[in-house]
């Protein structure tokens, strides 16, 4: 699998909508990883994305004591599995929660507004990704961002 192959693969995946796993480091170096529903990807930079929270959450806790995180997505039938290591942080700009509340109309379930206190937004960034096919012969492709 060449990288640009690679690349489409992980667009592809991510834009399914399927859950997937987020993995934090907590202020004592401990791994958490729970399940995700949604990202939201910036319109200007493919390395980043937006991921909803309550903003009392452990992760948001988490991602202020350390912000290197991991994101885990898989195809239905595990065929394809992808990995994204990079930095998170809380959003605090009115702009860019709106954005993502548009994004994810799921956040309604949750979330009065844009505006909540309870409304915590996560921008991602990822620097590196590995997609490994289950079925292929090959190891992983593993991408510097």
């Amino acid at each position: 699998m060449t990288h640009e192959q690679a690349i489409q693969r992980v667009e592809k995946i991510i834009s399914s909508g399927q859950a997937f796993v987020m993995a934090t480091v907590d202020a004592d170096g401990r791994p958490h990883m729970r399940w995700m529903g949604a990202v939201a990807r910036d319109p200007h930079n493919r390395r980043v994305g937006y991921l909803i929270s309550s903003s009392k959450a452990n992760k948001m806790r988490h991602l202020a004591a350390n912000p290197a995180t991991q994101l885990l997505f898989t195809t239905p039938e595990y065929e394809t599995i992808v990995t994204l290591d990079g930095e998170s942080e809380a959003v605090t700009d009115q702009v860019t929660r709106k954005m993502v509340w548009d994004a994810i109309p799921a956040a309604a379930d949750y979330f009065s507004g844009p505006d909540s206190e309870e409304y915590g937004v996560i921008r991602f960034t990822a620097c590196c990704l590995e997609v490994r096919g289950t079925r292929e012969s090959t190891g992983p492709v593993r991408i510097e961002l």
